[in-house]
């Protein structure tokens, strides 16, 4: 089963004190639910499996060209039986109800009304609602279809953010998009382009393993993917290998393109003074991670000085 990871949970807790957030109590759906940024001088590279941006060679960029979303029409449904819940269930994530990211499921934020979505959603399972001030957060949970079981039963746990009669936000687990979208690193680069920002965190000591985490921000699309991993210390200076992930699989936060200018704007909680943009604390810019990690096959590594993080 795949479990929700803490950064998942942290990207929900931001968007509830955004949208004004006024109790901690939770409603319960139709059923009970089961269950300062530093500069640096770049350090010298000299691991074998590290690149520099200096050696890269320009990699065609694939460009996004922005085009209607799809938005099928959401078909009302009465509540379903097991069996008829995952059909649908399968139907949907066979092609992500038709409809292109940040539409999720058929669901597009800045236009679907939660009326929608309840139709939609609720005859498939549980939810629970946090009240906002001006809206709520829905947290669903599906049962995973048996076919599509890794470890055992399973769980997909989308959370909706609603202001005002209108989902403003999605958080997801890459792994319920569709089965051709590809969430590994490169993968997202090649779905989604060069990223507008992309911020990090390393642990530059642990009583266990050193972890990284690693905000993908691309403004133009409405989307933002976290995802986490391990990574090494030699001396002073932290190895971040990005494409190796810790989690399952990367956590999305959808969103309207016209509603964030800026990671900041858009994942301030989890962002806050713990991240840094890239390019403050390393030697490559977006540009230069977009050409090393969109090739699949690339085992390079970047540095990052364990001095801005303890």
């Amino acid at each position: 089963m795949e479990k929700r990871s803490v950064m998942h949970h942290l990207i929900c807790a931001y968007i509830l004190l955004m949208a004004g957030c006024t109790t901690s109590d939770i409603q319960v759906g139709t059923s009970t639910p089961e269950r300062a940024i530093n500069t640096w001088t770049a350090l010298p590279i000299t691991a074998s499996s590290t690149i520099r941006a200096s050696t890269l060679t320009p990699t065609r960029r694939p460009t996004w060209t922005p085009r209607p979303t799809r938005t099928p029409t959401l078909t009302m449904m009465p509540k379903l039986s097991p069996e008829e819940a995952e059909d649908v269930l399968l139907s949907l994530y066979q092609n992500n109800g038709g409809c292109d990211l940040p539409c999720w499921w058929g669901i597009t934020p800045g236009e679907t009304s939660w009326k929608e979505v309840n139709s939609l959603l609720t005859p498939l399972g549980n939810y629970g609602v946090y009240t906002l001030g001006r809206g709520a957060r829905y947290t669903f949970q599906f049962v995973t279809p048996e076919s599509m079981w890794d470890f055992g039963i399973g769980y997909i746990e989308p959370d909706i953010i609603v202001i005002e009669g209108i989902v403003e936000d999605i958080i997801i687990s890459s792994r319920w998009v569709m089965p051709s979208f590809d969430y590994s690193l490169s993968g997202s680069l090649a779905t989604f382009g060069q990223p507008t920002e992309i911020w990090l965190y390393a642990e530059a000591e642990s009583i266990r393993y050193l972890r990284f985490d690693l905000v993908l921000f691309f403004k133009d699309i409405g989307v933002t993917v976290f995802s986490g991993g391990k990574h090494e210390r030699e001396d002073d200076a932290l190895i971040i290998c990005p494409q190796n992930y810790k989690e399952p699989s990367p956590s999305l936060h959808l969103w309207s393109p016209e509603k964030y200018k800026t990671g900041l704007e858009a994942d301030h909680e989890f962002i806050s003074d713990r991240l840094h943009l890239l390019e403050d604390v390393s030697d490559l810019s977006p540009e230069d991670f977009y050409e090393i990690y969109i090739d699949p096959s690339t085992q390079a590594c970047f540095e990052t000085p364990a001095k801005l993080w303890r």
